[in-house]
């Protein structure tokens, strides 16, 4: 009979304990504030491109000259896999007559800035 009622209590005992978990007040929240990017957030943001600037994927010094000489535009740099080229005519102009002739693809030089 001890037992019964020790099994008995204990089993009360548990369910006042479950329920008395649940509470009926919100938790804390926590906000977040829309200046400030979180980690999920891209914390990149694009910035006008670098004036005259264009960029090629390349892998070797000869292909980026060749590159150059092809769009008649001056190599400044080459770490690869990239190249960096100077234009004085519109980028956009030396990209699309690439285009049109089946050229190695540039692209204008835009600039990131981590904000």
């Amino acid at each position: 009979m001890f037992k019964r009622i020790a099994a008995a209590l204990l089993c009360v005992l548990t369910t006042i304990g479950l329920t008395g978990c649940q509470e009926k007040t919100p938790s804390a929240t926590i906000t977040l504030d829309a200046a400030k990017p979180s980690a999920s957030m891209n914390t990149e943001r694009e910035t006008e491109p670098m004036d005259g600037q264009l960029i090629a994927s390349v892998q070797t010094r000869e292909e980026a000259e060749k590159i150059a000489a092809l769009y008649g535009i001056e190599l400044v740099d080459f770490a690869a896999p990239a190249a960096l080229y100077a234009t004085e005519e519109d980028p956009q102009t030396v990209i699309q007559r690439g285009m049109d002739n089946g050229w190695p693809l540039l692209e204008i030089n835009h600039t990131k800035e981590l904000y």
